[in-house]
């Protein structure tokens, strides 16, 4: 059978992916040798180039798993900032990480000077060859057509949500018009993305199809198909049964995750303590206020604790409103606080909500006791979220904007509970840097 068109672009992005791995490696340590040039005048000592020889097969590893892990070799479209972003994260890691590595392998004639200056060429020379990278996978993979299937009303929502953060082109097609859609050769979608509304049966059908004409397909889940997913079998007698509900925190895992959140929390306040006064006198001279800004959030099992942050809005924001949801480009946030919000900065505070046990570092996002009064009564099983401490990161805070609504988050969420994994949190965290140093929103692609 003739191979489709997406597979035809995933093979070619494959082996892509090994000849950029390749000059990736290549570069990496053509950055290590002019660090040497520069530490050295040209002339390396013989001890200082053994240690690092010596070193060499480990840095080359823990170059490609960084790569890796900030999904350097997921050529799929991506914007360019995304794609320099995880590059300048993975090479300050690859600096740091590195450090270490020449201890446990006792390279200790490498010296910490030669990390700092290859840190700077490597960005330099990697930074060019990926914008040629990223350009020609770009050229190789096109733009993507995203079909949308549902109701009319739910599919029209969910394809604007798709398109203003994609740049794909995305449509809607009603479901009875789908079989004919997937056996054209000429207007064949690459991405089939189901909605919620549509029958058990009718995705189970539409599924197969998809499958065998070779297209991607994406299942928005409801929350009734998230809090049954990964459930544990539970047999009644000789009736096969499983177990449901919305998962959460396992007992033996919930010291691990304090230990990691006391941790990360210290060292973050220890390494951010340099920021804070430049944060605290860009607040003050942006707009008249105080410099902290704090509100009462809805916590673990219900209950009420005050999250801490730096200033974003003007003062008195809500005085005419009362209190109101932020949403994109919102007019209340003033200058400086845009830039903080770009950086995740203003959450730098909550770290102290997290030392003292009111949040953990990955969770739900806290809303506040007003909202969430309101979500409760309209977002079925919208307080599952609250058997789990709210979190500065999560699932949600990654894949959703400021202006996505809570039935979407909730779905992020209960995946969370469900899912949950110290190496999950790991990735979380490693991701939430990634995005940060991005400074934009986290958006869902159907190619990522």
């Amino acid at each position: 059978m003739a191979r489709t068109r997406g597979e035809r672009r995933t093979a070619r992005l494959g082996l892509l992916g090994l000849g950029v791995a390749v000059v990736d490696l290549a570069l990496v340590h053509a950055g290590f040798l002019t660090a040497f040039a520069l530490r050295f005048g040209g002339v390396i000592p013989e001890t200082n180039f053994r240690a690092y020889l010596h070193a060499a097969p480990g840095l080359s590893l823990l170059a490609l798993l960084l790569f890796v892990v900030y999904g350097l070799y997921d050529l799929r479209p991506q914007s360019w900032r995304t794609a320099a972003a995880g590059l300048v994260a993975a090479l300050v890691l690859l600096a740091g990480l590195g450090m270490a590595l020449s201890f446990g392998v006792r390279a200790f004639a490498l010296p910490r000077t030669v990390f700092v200056l290859a840190w700077i060429s490597q960005l330099f020379y990697l930074l060019v060859w990926r914008n040629v990278v990223w350009k020609v996978a770009r050229r190789l993979w096109g733009t993507e057509r995203v079909v949308v299937a549902g109701s009319a009303e739910e599919a029209t929502i969910h394809a604007a949500r798709v398109a203003a953060g994609s740049g794909c082109l995305v449509s809607t097609a009603a479901v009875d018009s789908l079989p004919a859609l997937l056996a054209s050769e000429t207007d064949q979608p690459d991405v089939l993305v189901l909605t919620p509304s549509l029958p058990v049966e009718e995705k189970a059908r539409l599924v197969v199809e998809a499958a065998l004409a070779g297209v991607r397909v994406l299942i928005i889940p409801s929350h009734h198909d998230l809090l049954v997913l990964d459930s544990r079998m539970a047999p009644l007698d000789d009736t096969l049964a499983f177990e449901a509900g919305p998962g959460g925190i396992p007992p033996g895992a919930v010291w691990a995750k304090r230990l990691l959140d006391l941790g990360l929390s210290a060292a973050g306040l220890i390494a951010g303590l340099p920021l804070y006064p430049f944060i605290a006198l860009a607040v003050r001279l942006s707009s008249p206020g105080p410099v902290f800004y704090s509100q009462l959030r809805v916590g673990q099992g219900g209950r009420l604790y005050r999250l801490w942050k730096f200033r974003t809005m003007s003062r008195d924001a809500e005085a005419a409103t009362g209190p109101v949801l932020s949403e994109r480009d919102d007019p209340r946030v003033t200058g400086v606080g845009k830039v903080l919000r770009r950086y995740r900065l203003d959450e730098l505070p909550q770290l102290w909500n997290v030392l003292f046990g009111a949040m953990s570092l990955v969770g739900p996002r806290p809303e506040r006791p007003e909202f969430v009064r309101d979500f409760a009564r309209t977002v079925p099983y919208y307080e599952y979220r609250h058997l789990i401490k709210p979190g500065i990161t999560g699932l949600a805070q990654l894949t959703a904007r400021y202006d996505t609504p809570a039935e979407e988050k909730l779905r992020h969420d209960l995946l969370y509970a469900k899912r949950y994994s110290l190496l999950l949190d790991l990735k979380i965290l490693f991701l939430t840097a990634k995005v940060a140093l991005r400074g934009e929103d986290a958006q869902w692609r159907p190619s990522g």
